[in-house]
């Protein structure tokens, strides 16, 4: 390493050697007599290094769509009715819901598919209603196996009066057998189809 040298004073040619020696990177901070360096300043040059925060991966949002459930709209599913040995004041919210549970169970199917559409008093037998239910399917095999499952003659009335006596309800009175969208298990109920016709054969037979 030499020595650094510094310049000479205002208006003179000479030059000296400064005391003091820098590295070639230092400063000074201190000028002497003669222009000469008297204290060294290290000079650090510091590289910044921008550094850029790569984000996380935005978490996965996966939406998640129950399938296979019917709608209550739908054209899947059966309809019978139970005719239940209470009166239409005692076969109260409560009763509705353990029947509802009875039979789903019953169908092989869960509650929400079960609907009570009517719960009519029967004026012929004191103490009875009436209750018209309608079990949903997600599609036309489900309908067939709420059929199958439910069975048919004694087999179907023993089965639901098992899952109601399961839910602390009273046997029921009678049982209609299931029957598909469009059709009932009542033999004198008629489709939409079966009363147009009918209306246009009493409507011919009254020119007749």
């Amino acid at each position: 390493m030499t020595p650094n040298i510094c310049a000479g004073a205002a208006g003179s040619s000479k030059q000296e050697a400064c005391s003091s020696i820098i590295m070639n990177l230092g400063s000074c901070s201190t000028v002497g007599r003669g222009g000469c360096c008297l204290k060294e300043t290290a000079v650090t040059t510091a590289t910044t290094r921008a550094v850029t925060a790569t984000p996380a991966p935005a978490a996965e949002t996966t939406t998640s769509t129950a399938t296979g459930s019917p709608s209550s709209s739908g054209p899947n599913f059966v309809t019978m009715t139970v005719t239940m040995p209470y009166s239409k004041a005692d076969f109260d919210t409560v009763k509705q819901d353990k029947y509802t549970v009875a039979m789903a169970r019953a169908a092989g199917t869960t509650a929400a598919n079960v609907v009570i559409l009517a719960i009519t008093e029967v004026r012929r037998r004191a103490g009875s209603v009436q209750v018209e239910t309608k079990i949903h399917a997600s599609d036309s095999e489900g309908v067939n196996n709420l059929i199958g499952n439910l069975g048919t003659g004694d087999a179907l009335k023993s089965k639901i009066d098992d899952e109601l006596k399961k839910q602390g309800l009273k046997e029921s009175s009678g049982v209609t057998a299931p029957a598909k969208a469009g059709l009932s298990g009542d033999p004198l109920a008629l489709s939409p189809l079966w009363v147009l016709v009918l209306a246009a054969h009493v409507f011919a037979l009254s020119f007749v």
